[in-house]
């Protein structure tokens, strides 16, 4: 049996102990959140870019206020942070866009299921193609 699956089982029985009931079988979406939380010796990160459009009334406050809405419950987020374009009197700073997002997972395996997660495919349905003209992503990380 593997580690994981080992401390898995454990944490179940543990759980159904101090709840005094039958073990739950642990979905997809609980191994991403426990395996997320076992080291940060391997990380990977999500950088992404927005640009706004610039028709929209509140375009940047509607894409914060979304990205804090659905992105921060999905299991595997190590760490996130979402910000408005600084100013910068460097001229090596890009300052084109209007918001970006840097979000952290345990490995690229894990940022792979947090894209087809429910809560992510509704915020690029409901608040990025609402709001949003362009987006680039930067993805890098610990990779074997």
């Amino acid at each position: 049996m593997s580690c994981l699956v080992r401390r898995l089982t454990r944490l179940a029985l543990d759980s159904a102990k101090l709840k005094k009931s039958k073990p739950r079988l642990l979905g997809k979406w609980d191994l991403l959140s426990l395996g997320a939380s076992d080291s940060l010796a391997e990380m990977f990160s999500h950088i992404v870019i927005f640009w706004t459009k610039p028709g929209v009334e509140d375009a940047e406050k509607q894409l914060v206020d979304g990205l804090h809405q659905y992105l921060p419950g999905i299991p595997g987020v190590i760490s996130m942070h979402v910000g408005r374009c600084a100013p910068s009197d460097r001229p090596v700073v890009d300052q084109s866009y209007q918001v970006a997002l840097n979000i952290t997972f345990k490995n690229k395996v894990v940022q792979d299921a947090y894209q087809a997660h429910p809560q992510h495919v509704e915020f690029v349905e409901k608040v990025f193609k609402q709001v949003c003209d362009r987006v680039v992503v930067y993805d890098f990380g610990d990779l074997e």
